[in-house]
């Protein structure tokens, strides 16, 4: 992924990116995401050092990564 993101290649999700059972590994604190800017605005919250980093799933992180890269959604 990170050559890709060095390139500005277009990357698909193929996952839903709102589904909390994809994004957080165990949700503790009862988070939801309505839509996709839910997602941006929770991944915006934390860095990669925090514990909310750390309860992401794979998916997840790959999410927080293109994020925090820059990357944005297109409808």
């Amino acid at each position: 992924m990170s050559e890709a993101m060095a390139r500005g290649d277009a990357i698909r999700l193929t996952g839903n990116h709102t589904n909390i059972t994809n994004i957080i590994f165990n949700n503790v604190d009862n988070i939801s995401f309505n839509n996709f800017n839910d997602v941006v605005n929770y991944m915006n919250s934390f860095d990669e050092f925090s514990q909310q980093f750390s309860n992401l799933g794979f998916f997840g992180k790959e999410i927080h990564t293109l994020i925090n890269s820059g990357y944005v959604s297109f409808p």
